[in-house]
């Protein structure tokens, strides 16, 4: 493996984690604002963390095992956003829920 394959590696690795946060904060931000707009511009750095996890699995370096982690954390990252907006938001309903039983 020559240092230019390892240097495009380790960029893609940086691009898939960096977009993935980028993705995720930029759906939240969108939902919580009610904003098309936000939520729209998020899949953006959706679609680009898909493209470097997928140049991340197609690099002969890793074995059959680390390409199906990679592609099993490139749907999680697509999923977790999601996620974790519907379990806060299911939080706070029962603690809102919870704060007007012990207002009656």
């Amino acid at each position: 493996m020559s240092a230019d394959s390892v240097l495009r590696m380790l960029l893609a690795s940086l691009t898939f984690v960096l977009t993935a946060g980028l993705y995720a904060f930029f759906y939240a931000f969108g939902r919580l604002k009610g904003s098309f707009f936000w939520e729209l511009f998020s899949f953006v750095f959706a679609l680009m963390m898909m493209l470097s996890g997928f140049f991340l699995v197609s690099c002969p370096a890793f074995t059959l095992f680390w390409k199906f982690l990679l592609i099993f954390s490139i749907f999680s990252y697509l999923i977790i956003p999601k996620a974790m907006l519907w379990v806060v938001k299911k939080i706070h309903q029962r603690e809102e829920e919870g704060r007007l039983k012990t207002l009656k």
